[in-house]
Order: structure tokens, then sequence, then C-alpha cells
């Protein structure tokens, strides 16, 4: 399998596992919605004012987990970027599938 089945893997499943870590080091995780899957990139949403947006932009790491009906599990680990206005203007994040 693919890196980009994978992530459609996890664009199927929508709702996955995100985690982070705090300012302490300490993980953190919580479901976000998978908006698209494009060209080896997955991408989210989150809010300016939420801890996972502060997590997002000050280290930048995610690990992401998901597993669909047919129990087919799918972790990815990568840096997470935020996208300017012109580059997708629906998409707050992107993870490269590559990335390690």
């Amino acid at each position: 399998m693919d890196a980009q089945e994978c992530l459609q893997i996890l664009r199927d499943v929508k709702d996955v596992t995100f985690a982070t870590t705090d300012e302490n080091g300490r993980p953190r995780a919580r479901i976000i919605d998978v908006m698209l899957v494009e060209e080896g990139r997955l991408y989210f949403c989150t809010a300016r004012g939420k801890d996972f947006y502060r997590e997002l932009t000050e280290g930048g790491y995610v690990a992401v987990t998901g597993m669909n009906r047919a129990f087919q599990m799918v972790r990815l680990e990568g840096k997470a970027r935020k996208l300017g206005d012109c580059e997708f203007s629906g998409a707050a994040g992107a993870v490269r599938g590559e990335d390690r």
C-alpha cells in the first residue's frame, strides 16, 4: 500500500486521532476531521484559539491514527504546517504522508 492509499483510508475514516505535545512535553490527543487528501497530503482545520492550534504552531509535529470498518489501521507521523490563504482556502494545515 502506498502513501496515497494510506492517506485515503484516513480520509474515508474522516474522524481520526491527532496527537501532539504541550508546552511541558506531555502528550495530547484529540479527534479531528480529515478535510481532504490530495497529492500525498492530508488537510485538516482547527481554530486559532484552541490548544491544538498553539501546539501545532509551536512544535508542529503530529501523529495521526485511524482505523476503518475493515480494521485497516493507518498511522502517520509528520510535521504540520499552516497554509497561506492562497495555498488552499479550505484548510488550516497539512501533513505530508512521506514526512517522518
